[in-house]
């Protein structure tokens, strides 16, 4: 096989993985009045209520369960595997990179002071005008609206010893009129352990309470975000989702892109329904992009970007090999990733950052996929279902090449995640207009034929 063929994959055969990783994390997509943690949304599901308005709808799957495709050799590291990594980098980013489109605030937003809560309960501004409808279970009762008593029900997870994934932290459950979560739908809100009271105690996963609200319309859509992983505060006034986060109410059938909405839940007037909402875990990893540096026996050149190899980029998480139609449950962007230049790297270790996947319905072991993406042209951008000349991580029969085997109670995948960029998506376009410090001025040498 020729080296151009080596180091290059046809447009058309790309068209689907480009789309999964560029998609599942746009950039700059969410505002700040947005609630949903991946931005607008759809009309979600049913969510499986209980009590006496049960609507037994259906759960969760998190999409497509099959590997496909083999790892054959060639077009990167021999018999598709990795390669050495040649030195280390930094960490950086744990608590920025990793997330979604913005969850609008959601955790720094809260109801009125405890209304009947417990003694953790704390209120803080910025949440719906009238915490009056905040109420424990088995709360006042009127005809004229419905009751919601929220039983949380958290994957079982082996949980760690350090801060962000202890655990322990701040419950945060808002209710909304619509499925995709605006602040303007914004009917209550109840938040526990708020970060900005110092005498809070921070909630135990293992030990969630119930949830009560009233005074609620027939339809609601519930939105859980229990934050173990403090770094998600830190990210200011608009933050991302991150690992170390368990999250409910959202229809993960379609995986985090497109934006998921929310599940629609049944209440019934004069009655208070009970609500089991299950909490899928968001899973740690650490991913480690890097540029295959070729090898001599048999002979592989490195890879090359055809443009000045530079440009944003961001490693997806996958639940099967093959990237076409595959669902997108995590996956890592910013932070370390915003700008890679890849020419200029001095080892093949092109960014070390971390990121977060979750499993819907997870089997006692669990295989996940992970590619990464350097979008050289900017292609992506105004063209995602194909961002020519950009470098990816497929092996010679277009599959991704990484995978991790991750037990049904990991809370993170201990050892770092190498992802190898290997191939270039053909044909290349004749300028590069995307450059680390200067994103909108040309590059006058970036042709399908520069170095």
């Amino acid at each position: 096989m020729n080296d151009k063929l080596r180091r290059k994959i046809k447009t058309s055969s790309l068209t689907a993985l480009a789309a999964g990783l560029v998609l599942w994390m746009p950039i700059g997509c969410g505002d700040d009045d947005d609630g949903s943690p991946f931005g607008d949304g759809g009309s979600g599901g049913e969510q499986s209520t209980g009590g006496k308005t049960s609507t037994g709808g259906k759960a969760s799957t998190g999409g497509k369960s099959s590997t496909g495709g083999v790892t054959g050799a060639g077009g990167g590291p021999s018999s598709g595997g990795e390669t050495a990594s040649g030195g280390s980098s930094t960490t950086g980013g744990a608590a920025s990179t990793g997330g979604a489109t913005s969850t609008g605030g959601a955790a720094s937003t809260g109801g009125s002071k405890a209304t009947g809560g417990t003694s953790a309960d704390g209120g803080s501004d910025g949440g719906p005008p009238d915490g009056g409808n905040v109420a424990d279970c088995s709360g006042e009762i009127t005809q004229e609206a419905a009751n919601l008593c929220l039983t949380l029900n958290p994957q079982d997870i082996t949980l760690g010893d350090t801060a962000d994934l202890d655990g322990k932290g701040t419950l945060v459950v808002r209710v909304f009129k619509a499925a995709g979560a605006a602040e303007t739908d914004l009917l209550a809100a109840k938040v526990i352990a708020p970060p900005t009271d110092p005498n809070a105690t921070p909630v135990n996963v293992k030990d969630l309470p119930k949830i009560g609200f009233k005074g609620l319309p027939e339809t609601v859509y519930v939105q859980t975000l229990f934050i173990d992983n403090p770094g998600y505060f830190a990210q200011g006034a608009n933050p991302s989702l991150v690992y170390g986060m368990f999250i409910g109410g959202f229809d993960l059938n379609g995986g985090v892109r497109p934006p998921p909405p929310l599940r629609k839940v049944t209440l019934a007037k004069g009655e208070e329904t009970a609500v089991s909402q299950p909490l899928i875990a968001l899973r740690k990893f650490t991913g480690m992009l890097v540029k295959y540096p070729g090898q001599s026996d048999p002979p592989i050149p490195p890879l090359t970007p055809t443009g000045d190899g530079q440009g944003p980029a961001l490693i997806g998480v996958f639940d099967q090999q093959a990237p076409q139609g595959a669902t997108v449950i995590g996956g890592a962007q910013n932070g370390p990733l915003t700008c890679i230049d890849v020419k200029a790297a001095a080892t093949p270790v092109l960014a070390t950052t971390t990121g977060f996947f979750y499993l819907s319905q997870p089997a006692e072991t669990n295989t996940v996929w992970f590619g990464g993406q350097v979008d050289d042209y900017g292609t992506a951008v105004t063209s995602p279902q194909n961002p020519s000349g950009a470098m990816v991580s497929l092996n010679q029969q277009q599959l991704l090449i990484k995978s991790v085997a991750v037990g049904a109670k990991d809370y993170s995948v201990a050892a770092p995640v190498q992802v190898t960029l290997t191939a270039v998506v053909s044909p290349s376009p004749a300028t590069d207009t995307v450059h680390c410090g200067s994103p909108v001025q040309p590059d006058a040498g970036g042709d399908s034929g520069s170095n």
